[in-house]
């Protein structure tokens, strides 16, 4: 009975996120499963897209403002409050996996000026690529103009400030590559 329940709940989030994201010119693709306090927030400036077969698991908050946009690959997986903030372009490929507090931003702030406060003088977006089949281990930052290449792994705690190549294992603060996977 409490199964039931849960795939209701299921299907309940899925098409009331399919229709808020299309009026905000984003897309929600088919099977996408959506846990408890998951954010989106987008606009038709700022879209989000999302693959099918995609799972958002609790706490995850996914946000474009300021002319970003996400766009999250068929059969990925972002992990419970992992955090997706774009004013540039994010792209995610396909089955890329985020584990737990993951977070992924696509700009920086100007600070510059110090006759302004920090606040007052804007951002500067980018763009983070992120190929497919990717993993990312627990708490995971990647910064702007960073790209994963395909089939890297990120160990848990890497803070990701340059390129990595495809099929690379990267650690540590910042990320450094230790071997390759092929």
């Amino acid at each position: 009975m409490i199964e039931l329940g849960i795939k209701a709940l299921l299907r309940f989030r899925y098409f009331f996120w399919k229709i808020v994201l299309s009026f905000r010119g984003g897309r929600l693709g088919k099977r996408v499963k959506i846990y408890n306090h998951v954010v989106i927030a987008s606009s038709k400036k700022n879209p989000i897209h999302i693959g099918s077969d995609v799972h958002l698991m609790q706490g995850a908050i996914i946000s474009a403002a300021n002319g970003g946009s996400i766009e999250i690959g068929a059969g990925s997986y972002i992990g419970e409050y992992c955090v997706l903030n774009s004013q540039g372009k994010m792209l995610l490929g396909k089955k890329v996996l985020l584990a737990p507090q993951c977070v992924i931003v696509d700009f920086n702030h100007q600070w510059g000026d110090c006759e302004r406060s920090i606040d007052d003088q804007g951002t500067v977006g980018g763009e983070v690529i992120i190929e497919d089949d990717v993993w990312l281990g627990t708490s995971v930052k990647v910064l702007k103009g960073v790209r994963i290449g395909k089939g890297s792994v990120i160990g848990a705690g890497a803070v990701v400030t340059k390129d990595i190549p495809p099929y690379s294992v990267a650690v540590g603060v910042p990320a450094r590559i230790i071997r390759k996977r092929k």
